[in-house]
């Protein structure tokens, strides 16, 4: 905070970035009424700050028109702005229009976690930088032109917060019945935010979940007299509670590596939180009754060339005899698993451009692995020799669970399965692509009554 202005006859202590904003957006000769959140808001109030949340699709939903302020102008602006006003669909751009919207698109406005609510329920948007403004539509030609140059370079620009906000903001107005919590969490996992609970708080307004109808284990409400830790282990709770459904596991198997955010836009950074306690998680015993889960025997990750990874993967078939399959039948099994079940549309391209196109998509980053019983799977890099397989009850797909090791003296905290044996805590690993365990044949429930499946208890922490 470094610049005062006068609110009501108060001083009042904002940042250089707001004070800039204010002198550019305020008329010259008439009065202007603007909603700001950091004066509007009594930052320091809770109750005032919990209350306003709830609000805001209703005062962006109400106004007129949002200003996206991007900072000052850099040069070139002006006459990048009146060419994409003249021109809706160019074919190109001069360079220095193709420079003038990388620096646009390096602002740290495109990272801000409350934009996203501000952005995509207002119906009219304007892109400003000084004085120079922009109708958002005229701005996705402006860069969408631009981003085909080959002279543009995306390192350093948020372009992939761009393409996101721009695609919340159609689905937005395609679907006005609201929005699924998890799924804005997922696809907003990198915002910044100055309050980590807003991490989560700023997207509830924005989420179908009708609080009139819900309870207190399935709402989430922004309540900021709670701890950060507190908010990212009830969150994931309470979907849990509403869902009936393990998707928000998914989140936990993203790690924190910027670097490689363009290349991996499935195992990104998110970090929505951890639930320190462990958790009960029912599973079913496929594969026979009172039997262990596939234990990995073999996995090797996807981080090299794909022309040298290949081929290894393919080494680590070889063992897999224990399934009686011949060549075509494993071959057919590999190519399904590469491409984690994309292989199934390109039965005329085996060996294929298509089949590879699919698998180096579906694998970069990813580990292919063998399990002991010789099936085939996909699973987060870093997937290990003696980590299992499981299907959980309430997940779309297979995940891998690694058992904690216990250090020698230590007490390890267990958990007593349904056969009062001790059941060790383990850790979600990821999500996998597991052929033939990918669709349940049959009928769960009968099989469940009549004893040929069997349902237990895993314990991850």
């Amino acid at each position: 905070m470094d610049r005062t202005i006068y609110v009501n006859k108060e001083k009042v202590s904002i940042t250089r970035n707001l004070h800039r904003a204010l002198a550019h957006l305020q008329h010259k000769t008439k009065p202007r009424v603007l909603w700001v959140d950091a004066l509007c808001i009594n930052q320091i109030d809770i109750g005032e700050r919990e209350a306003q949340v709830s609000q805001m699709c209703n005062i962006y939903g109400y106004a007129t028109r949002v200003l996206v302020w991007l900072n000052m102008a850099p040069f070139g602006t002006r006459q990048a702005f009146q060419a994409a006003q003249r021109d809706k669909s160019p074919t190109s751009y001069h360079l220095g229009t193709v420079g003038v919207v990388s620096k646009l698109l390096a602002s740290p406005w495109w990272m801000r976690v409350w934009v996203v609510l501000e952005f995509i329920v207002v119906k009219v948007v304007l892109i400003q930088c000084s004085s120079y403004t922009l109708e958002w539509d005229d701005f996705c030609g402006l860069v969408d032109s631009a981003i085909r140059s080959p002279c543009f370079v995306p390192n350093g620009t948020y372009l992939d917060e761009y393409h996101a906000l721009r695609a919340q903001r159609l689905s937005r107005t395609l679907n006005a019945s609201g929005n699924n919590l998890l799924e804005l969490l997922f696809a907003f996992r990198t915002k910044h935010a100055t309050d980590p609970r807003d991490k989560i708080f700023a997207f509830l307004a924005l989420t179908n979940i009708n609080e009139a109808q819900g309870d207190s284990n399935t709402v989430v409400r922004a309540y900021y007299v709670a701890k950060p830790e507190d908010v990212f282990q009830d969150c994931p709770v309470k979907l849990i509670n509403a869902s009936e459904s393990l998707s928000i596991l998914t989140l936990a198997e993203c790690v924190e590596t910027s670097h490689l955010r363009r290349e991996l836009p499935a195992d990104e950074v998110v970090t929505v939180g951890q639930t320190a306690d462990a958790s009960w998680i029912e599973f079913i015993d496929l594969f026979e009754h009172g039997g262990e889960s596939p234990k990995i025997i073999a996995a090797l990750d996807a981080w090299g060339h794909w022309e040298r990874v290949l081929p290894q993967w393919k080494e680590l078939t070889e063992p897999s005899s224990g399934l009686s399959r011949g060549d075509s039948i494993t071959r057919r099994a590999f190519h399904r698993t590469v491409s984690a079940g994309l292989y199934r549309d390109l039965f005329n391209d085996a060996d294929g451009p298509g089949l590879m196109s699919a698998a180096r998509a579906s694998s970069y980053g990813r580990a292919f692995f063998v399990t002991a019983s010789g099936l085939f799977g996909l699973g987060p890099g870093g997937t290990m020799p003696g980590d299992k397989v499981y299907i959980l009850l309430g997940s779309d797909v297979p995940v891998i669970l690694r058992q904690i090791p216990n250090p020698r003296g230590r007490r390890q905290e267990a958990a007593i399965s349904t056969t009062g044996d001790p059941v060790p805590p383990q850790l979600f690993v990821g999500q996998a692509y597991v052929d033939e365990l990918m669709a349940y044949r049959g009928d769960l429930k009968e099989d469940l009554g009549e004893g040929r499946r069997a349902v237990d208890y895993v314990y991850i922490v």
